[in-house]
């Protein structure tokens, strides 16, 4: 066995390893992309709702916690 088989099989595991984080990264861009929607009208709705400065705080705390 050459180096040559231990480079393909190494490019390979790379390749897979890639591949795999792909799912990762679509749950982390949706939950972010979720996040940035929901965050500057949380506090407006909040108020609209009776919550205090602290409990809105709260809740933006628990959204981005969860």
């Amino acid at each position: 066995m050459g180096s040559g088989s231990t480079t393909e099989a190494r490019e390979a595991i790379v390749g897979e390893s890639a591949l795999t984080l792909v799912p990762t990264f679509v749950v982390v861009d949706v939950d972010a992309t979720g996040m940035g929607i929901i965050l500057p009208l949380l506090p407006f709705y909040s108020q609209r709702l009776g919550a205090t400065p602290f409990l809105i705080g709260a809740l933006i705390s628990v959204y981005a916690a969860s």
